[in-house]
């Protein structure tokens, strides 16, 4: 008998494929190692709030999870997370 995925199975796979997905995009458009690319994801404020149940920032699309990082990384400091780029 198959049963249903709970709604942490569910949950904890929207997760991992929003990251897999950010990291790939930062890959794609910055040029970036997957490790820097890990890094610059890992260190975000917005893989924080993705990881909260309550927000349900998980069941939004990766591209916008990716565009609001983007954001947050605009308005700290880009340069410490994009720095990565010339080691």
């Amino acid at each position: 008998m198959n049963s249903l995925p709970t709604k942490e199975q569910i949950r904890e796979y929207l997760i991992s494929n929003i990251i897999n997905e950010m990291v790939r995009y930062l890959i794609d458009e910055e040029s970036l190692s997957l490790e820097q690319a890990m890094d610059v994801v890992y260190r975000s404020n917005t893989i924080q709030l993705l990881q909260m149940p309550e927000g349900e920032l998980y069941v939004q699309s990766p591209a916008y999870v990716y565009e609001m990082m983007k954001q947050e990384i605009c308005k700290d400091t880009a340069s410490h997370f994009l720095s990565f780029k010339t080691k």
